[in-house]
């Protein structure tokens, strides 16, 4: 039995988050992706502390994938 996992990734707006959801379902790296839009999160960013709205999206895979989806992300998420 495959093991599944839930990945929690933000994103800054609906757009990207959506493209990217897209992407992971159309590739079969995700089953499923959640976007939930209008999120406020607080944090530190060189040496600053910010706070902004943001997107979250919950990855819905097996865990044997969260290597590739990893990949994926850092190659396609607009963040440092």
């Amino acid at each position: 039995m495959a093991k599944h996992c839930l990945i929690y990734v933000t994103f800054p707006n609906q757009e990207e988050a959506k493209k990217v959801a897209q992407q992971l379902v159309e590739q079969r790296l995700a089953a499923c992706v959640n976007i939930m839009p209008n999120i406020s999160s607080v944090y530190r960013w060189q040496e600053k502390i910010c706070c902004e709205t943001e997107v979250v999206t919950l990855i819905k895979s097996r865990c044997q994938l969260f290597p590739a989806i990893e990949q994926f992300i850092s190659a396609n998420h607009s963040y440092d």
